[in-house]
């Protein structure tokens, strides 16, 4: 029983002194290589075997590997609040001095089998704006038979069989609709009318950024976006499956230009939904630009989906 107690020591060990090379790379490298990305990922449940450590050294009285340990956590505490702590202090605008906009975005699964369900449960939502991601044919197809559809007489569609599909259903004018491309991914932005004012709305889905091919792609379609929003007037939204949790270098980015999540919750997961028991991460995010206010966000299951739908209520000012 010693031995075991003490492998499974030196076992934690090992993997601290590794993590702590992992937390010193990120400071260096950052996102640079996909490993890292995975692991920045991971930002909540990798630096778990440092409690594990910490516990254990505390029992066993070894007091160096409890300051190592403690100065690990101390890292992780600090990359779990850098993501979450506002960037500035805003004036936002209230519903008495803006329009309250209800937009819902969801990934529908391009090989979603209850299509017609998801299908009604988005429609009779109460939402203003849809945005979804993988839609494929057979999503367009139940759309356009559901006679629900009808309180979306603004649309914009770009169904695809690859998982890369697009489509934005609105009660507002969709005033223009441009689909840009890094490679074949495709970056929907696109101008709403609303009652009050104009609203900017990006539909965002990269790949994964798993493999060097991808990591280029992945980098290359939000620096894309970086740029688009650096020179955007408007109030902006960006809403989609972003592939990528709070705690990656794209998203502090955003944040550093001003944005801000629909979603502000450490483990707000969005992917897998709950039947799922592996590493939930919150990959699917709406990011409102800081002249926007934020009444109330949320999640709900998308049936058949393997990503939860999020929504929020922004208001948008008065112009």
């Amino acid at each position: 029983m010693a031995v075991v107690h003490l492998g499974v020591e030196r076992g934690l060990q090992v993997i601290c002194f590794l993590l702590f090379l992992l937390l010193a790379a990120r400071l260096f490298f950052y996102d640079r290589f996909w490993l890292l990305i995975v692991c920045n990922t991971l930002t909540p449940y990798i630096y778990v075997p440092a409690y594990l450590l910490a516990a254990l050294s505390l029992y066993n009285k070894s007091f160096l590997w409890l300051f190592f340990s403690l100065t690990l956590m101390g890292g992780h505490f600090l990359l779990l609040l850098r993501a979450f702590v506002p960037k500035k202090k805003l004036k936002l605008p209230t519903e008495q001095s803006g329009y309250l906009v209800h937009i819902t975005s969801s990934n529908l699964f391009v090989h979603n089998k209850s299509l017609f369900d998801v299908t009604q449960q988005l429609l009779s939502s109460s939402s203003d704006i849809l945005v979804l991601q993988e839609f494929s044919p057979q999503a367009l197809q139940c759309f356009n038979q559901n006679p629900l559809v009808a309180l979306y007489p603004y649309s914009f569609v770009a169904p695809r069989s690859d998982g890369l599909g697009l489509a934005v259903y609105s009660k507002f004018p969709i005033l223009s609709k441009e689909v840009l491309y890094v490679d074949s991914l495709p970056l929907f932005r696109g101008e709403i009318q609303l009652p009050s004012s104009r609203l900017v709305l990006f539909n965002v889905h990269p790949v994964p950024p798993i493999g060097s091919k991808n990591t280029r792609l992945w980098n290359r379609y939000f620096a894309l976006i970086e740029n688009l929003i650096s020179v955007e007037q408007r109030h902006t939204v960006i809403a989609g499956d972003f592939n990528m949790t709070p705690f990656n270098r794209w998203f502090l980015r955003f944040f550093r230009q001003g944005f801000c999540s629909g979603a502000p919750f450490l483990f707000n997961s969005t992917w897998p939904q709950s039947q799922y028991l592996w590493f939930p991460l919150q990959v699917d995010h709406i990011l409102v630009s800081t002249n926007l206010g934020l009444a109330a966000c949320g999640q709900t299951i998308a049936k058949g989906s393997d990503h939860k739908s999020i929504w929020a209520k922004i208001i948008v000012p008065l112009e």
